[in-house]
Order: structure tokens, then C-alpha cells, then sequence
């Protein structure tokens, strides 16, 4: 009985690896179609899931911890 308290912290742990594990990411690079120069400060949205993130200076973003499905 002395490991219990053990057994379901690792139990715990292994869950919540598993569910970091799974979480999905979406990266990628704004640019103008016309002049191919990037843009940054463009804001990249997924308004079902109410993510809003900018992109940086270089007109790169990510958005992390999405549910992978």
C-alpha cells in the first residue's frame, strides 16, 4: 500500500504526457501575393477554435496547442 500514492502520480503524469503529446501545431509564413515581401503584424485567426495569433517580424507565426482533432 506504501507505492500508491506513487503509482497514481505516474499514473497522472503519463496522462497528461499523453494529452501534451497530442496536441497539434500550425506554423507558417505570411507573404503578399503580389509582391512576395512578408508581412508582419498579420494577425492569423481560427475563429472556430477563437485563436488569434500575430505574426512576427519576419511574417512567421505559430499557434500551439491546438486539439488534434
Amino acid at each position: 500500500m506504501k507505492f500508491k500514492p506513487l503509482k497514481c502520480f505516474l499514473l497522472l503524469y503519463l496522462i497528461l504526457f499523453a494529452a501534451w503529446a497530442k496536441a497539434a501545431v500550425i506554423t507558417g509564413k505570411v507573404t503578399d501575393a503580389g509582391t512576395k515581401q512578408t508581412l508582419p503584424g498579420a494577425v492569423i485567426s481560427l475563429p472556430d477554435l477563437r485563436i488569434s495569433v500575430p505574426s512576427d517580424n519576419n511574417g512567421n507565426y505559430t499557434i500551439k496547442g491546438l486539439p488534434s482533432k
